[in-house]
């Protein structure tokens, strides 16, 4: 129908954008784009024909063409996640997206805006996110979780731990999902960047079955979660590759470094339609605090489980 309409009309085609390296780029760290439309129209086409040779001229001086849709594009779901993840293209830049209709648990935005935000504060690798409202094929618009598809990458290997730019973020990284209950560590929830000189830097991401996905309050209270099994069992590759006890001790200085006051605002400050029950929210920084305050006990109990793991000066 919609083809039909543009022949009647003489159909407006769209040429390829020529995007522009700007430096800095735009407001939201983006390159610019020049984006031509071709219209039929007798009086339009002269000026099009300007714009376009400038464009082509822009590309031709880059010796590159660059297809760059201006806003959000949908791409189809991410291949075998199982949170419901989809692709979106923001100005052209992949980010893995999820939002209350496409994710898996009533909980999973806010712990990954949770997670995210917690991870920059303490200077943990987490990919550069940003949060948006998009309909795309959706009855209404939602707000949408991105964390930005961090290429060239992949996901660790057997190779990857012993490259790494930053290993000494390992044992903050362990702190880290122990406090949270993250039941859902895997190498599949690493990934690395890769570079030409053949090292690497980790990245954690899916921080959607942390807490509140995880177990309700009296779950997470239970002795299952005061085990660190639960936690570290899955990810064998992390807790072969921390070596000291200096590691696991500088990773509970880090979760202490958050003030009482941060934590509280992380999770006041989400996007209401992220909150399934907001009664909960107040029990849950109780939660938080109380976790952090008995974190070390925990990892001493459970120093079995990093089969590497030797005392003293790292």
């Amino acid at each position: 129908m919609r083809d039909k309409t543009n022949r009647a009309r003489g159909r407006a085609s769209t040429v390829p954008v020529a995007r522009r390296s700007l430096g800095q780029g735009d407001s939201h760290g983006c390159s610019q784009s020049v984006v031509v439309r071709l219209n039929k129209e007798p009086a339009r086409l002269s000026c099009a024909i300007i714009y376009y040779l400038l464009a082509s001229a822009i590309c031709m001086s880059q010796q590159k063409l660059v297809f760059a849709p201006r806003g959000i594009v949908d791409l189809g779901p991410v291949k075998n996640a199982g949170s419901g993840a989809r692709y979106l293209a923001i100005n052209g830049v992949h980010h893995i997206s999820k939002c209350k209709s496409h994710s898996n648990g009533a909980w999973v935005c806010f712990n990954e805006f949770f997670a995210a935000r917690v991870s920059v504060k303490l200077g943990l690798p987490v990919p550069p996110f940003r949060v948006v409202p998009f309909r795309g094929d959706l009855a209404s618009t939602e707000t949408w979780f991105c964390s930005r598809r961090i290429e060239p990458g992949d996901n660790p290997d057997a190779v990857s731990f012993g490259r790494l730019r930053n290993r000494d973020s390992l044992g903050s990284i362990a702190a880290f999902d122990l406090w949270l209950c993250n039941t859902d560590r895997k190498k599949l929830n690493l990934f690395v960047e890769r570079f030409p000189d053949g090292t690497e830097k980790l990245f954690i991401i899916d921080h959607g079955h942390i807490l509140l996905t995880s177990g309700n309050l009296a779950q997470l209270r239970s002795p299952e979660f005061r085990d660190g099994k639960r936690i570290f069992s899955a990810c064998p590759e992390l807790t072969g590759a921390i070596r000291n006890v200096n590691e696991l001790a500088s990773g509970l200085a880090t979760i202490h470094s958050l003030t009482d006051q941060e934590i509280g605002e992380y999770i006041e400050d989400s996007p209401s339609e992220w909150i399934p029950d907001g009664g909960v929210l107040k029990d849950l920084k109780e939660y938080l605090l109380e976790r952090r305050d008995g974190l070390q006990s925990i990892l001493e109990a459970d120093l079995g489980l990093f089969p590497n793991l030797t005392r003293g000066v790292a």
